[in-house]
């Protein structure tokens, strides 16, 4: 009875975002209240699932004289990213009732974000292929509707398909992993994985990272982030730091033991990794709008995470998981407040620091977490990664510091365009922030100062330790020179006014700002995923369909054949032997016609044979 409380983490916030949705608007004024109520009990649940561990098995689908079920399990990689992903949750959603108070689809955001929150909860939680499926999928569906909320402004709907669509092309590596570990194991247990080999262990492995390379927007599947800031703040807060990108690197951290059955595996994902870190961080420097800047971090960010699991670290790519989450929701936040006041790019800020001292702050803190400056978790996270990837490949290794040289310069960029200066550059006057987005801040910015002790022996175990001794190595040495030489930079070409005109470097700066063609590149990943649609509906309609409706087309020409062989072999069958049987009765009833001159006849002629036969058989 108690594992059943599991299923609750999940159902909770499903059941009153289905709720919410069917309501409509009559749940506007009290939807945002209900879905932050929803959330913090999750968090509730979370942290009792933390500390109990529980699993729970659904026989969902009958098969045979067995079923396929749907298995939660609450491990503690599971458990402790179901807390994460509720806590952030419950807070966002706190500074969602202010950002989103005066919208007339009250109802339906907050149903729509608890939706998503469940169905990460689920997607967390999943100990088989069936239920990841089941979660991954719903995800996806959710963020399709958040990123294209404002379905009515131009540029929404483009966007949600692009993310969707990019995703969705990635997402057939998770069903033919499924059906490759059902086809050889007869399950979708992710035990069952680790018994796989040769190519159903390639086929699942290798569909693992293709759909973990989409959600989490890794190269090449990095350009629909762009377009995912077209949804609200808090909406790019949660899909940013807990929940759809975050999906992919958990999944992988979750099954590395499987990855790394393969040989090439964790080569790939460490190219993979270092190449998106050197990408995003390149994309940031050159972007305007602050919520770009951020998306363009986040792929940079989980190209590290990315880059540790190709080093067989788990440690390290878990603590950059969660230390990621917390400073990346907090920038997201503090850039919605800007949002939230019209202010998005760059160039029309500047000063903000006096009227808006409390975003400011948040900013900062949240951009001194994201350049790895200790002791903020950051630091200790991007460090073990450093140190892992170094070891593996040196090359790699210097693409990562460069990343954090870059990471330092591009947010130290953004904080003193927004908010250093003494004169604002839009002279109108920005809104300060709600009481329940200080709040939601406020209790971040505190998570984010703690967040090093993450890294602490207590709770992180050996990596804890690792972090310790790693703080004095070479690397993270030259490291966080690098990144605060990226600080003094970004310092002294803001005091001489130089800041917004960073060098171009020619083609890769125009490049750069264009996102290096991803967009495009998303697009066509778009249209091809549409075309094989297409292609799967025409077999559908021309093999399948038509196949089901000539079935009974089929079932009358075998009727009509069978009466026609019935009525015309079988009937002049048995037609022809009763003419035979009538014929021999005719002949019959000739020899017993009451004429005795005849029957002499028949009796000599029958004995003459008679005789005939005696003598021949005896030789005579």
């Amino acid at each position: 009875m108690v594992t059943n409380l599991l299923w609750l983490l999940p159902a909770l916030p499903l059941g009153l975002g289905v709720l919410l949705l069917a309501g409509g608007h009559r749940f506007d004024r009290l939807a945002g209240i209900l879905s932050a109520i929803g959330a913090f009990s999750t968090l509730l649940l979370a942290l009792w699932a933390l500390q109990a561990h529980p699993t729970a098995v659904w026989p969902w689908l009958p098969l045979g004289n067995r079923s396929l079920p749907l298995t939660l399990a609450a491990t503690p990689l599971s458990a402790a990213m179901a807390v994460l992903v509720s806590a952030l949750a419950t807070l966002i959603l706190i500074y969602a009732l202010a950002y989103m108070a005066k919208d007339p689809s009250r109802a339906r955001f907050f149903g729509l974000m608890s939706l998503f929150l469940g169905s990460m909860l689920l997607l967390v939680l999943a100990d088989d292929l069936l239920a990841l499926l089941i979660a991954w999928e719903s995800v996806g569906a959710c963020s399709y509707a958040l990123i294209g909320f404002w379905y009515t402004e131009a540029g929404r709907p483009p966007a949600a398909n692009r993310a969707f669509l990019s995703t969705r092309f990635a997402d057939i590596g998770l069903y033919l992993a499924a059906m490759a570990a059902f086809a050889v194991t007869g399950g979708f247990s992710f035990a069952s994985l680790a018994t796989l080999s040769g190519w159903p262990l390639q086929l699942v492995v290798g569909g693992l990272i293709l759909a973990a390379l989409g959600k989490s927007a890794q190269l090449p599947f990095s350009g629909w982030l762009s377009g995912a800031m077209l949804g609200p703040s808090p909406v790019s807060a949660l899909l940013h730091s807990a929940t759809m990108v975050a999906a992919g690197a958990f999944l992988l951290t979750k099954l590395l033991p499987v990855l790394m059955l393969t040989t090439w595996a964790q080569p790939l994902l460490l190219w993979v990794g270092g190449l998106t870190v050197l990408t995003g961080a390149l994309i940031a420097l050159y972007q305007d709008e602050i919520k770009q800047i951020l998306a363009a971090s986040t792929l940079s960010q989980y190209g590290y995470i990315f880059a540790a699991l190709g080093a067989a670290d788990a440690g390290a790519a878990t603590l950059h998981l969660f230390s990621h989450a917390l400073f990346k929701a907090l920038l997201f936040l503090a850039a919605g407040v800007l949002v939230h006041s019209g202010l998005q790019r760059l160039q029309e800020m500047g000063g903000l620091r006096r009227p808006m001292p409390w975003t400011a702050a948040a900013f900062g803190i949240g951009a001194l977490s994201l350049a790895a400056i200790p002791p903020l978790g950051g630091f200790f996270s991007k460090e073990l990664i450093l140190a892992a990837v170094s070891e593996q490949n040196r090359l790699l290794g210097i693409f990562l510091m460069l990343g954090a040289f870059l990471t330092a310069v591009y947010i130290a960029r953004a904080w003193l365009l927004a908010f250093a200066g003494n004169t604002p550059v839009n002279p109108s006057n920005p809104q300060k922030a709600d009481t329940s987005m200080r709040l939601a801040m406020g209790v971040l910015i505190v998570l984010v100062l703690f967040s090093g002790l993450l890294a602490w022996p207590p709770i992180a175990g050996a990596s804890g330790v690792s972090a310790a001794i790693q703080i004095m190595s070479a690397e993270t040495m030259l490291s966080l020179g690098l990144v605060l030489l990226g600080l003094l930079w970004s310092w002294r070409r803001h005091v001489s006014g130089r800041l917004l005109h960073l060098p171009k470097f020619g083609v890769l700066g125009a490049a750069a700002g264009q996102w290096f063609g991803l967009l495009q590149l998303s697009d066509g990943v778009g249209r091809l995923g549409l075309r094989l649609a297409q292609q799967l509906a025409k077999a559908d309609d021309q093999l399948l369909a038509r196949g089901v409706q000539q079935l009974p087309k089929l079932t009358l020409h075998l009727g009509e054949w069978s009466r026609r062989a019935d009525r015309e072999g079988w009937d002049r069958l048995i037609e022809g032997m009763a003419n035979s049987l009538s014929s021999g009765s005719r002949v019959l009833s000739d020899l017993q016609n009451g004429l005795l001159h005849r029957y002499y006849l028949w009796m000599v002629v029958s004995m003459l044979l008679l005789l005939a036969l005696t003598f021949w058989t005896a030789g005579v």
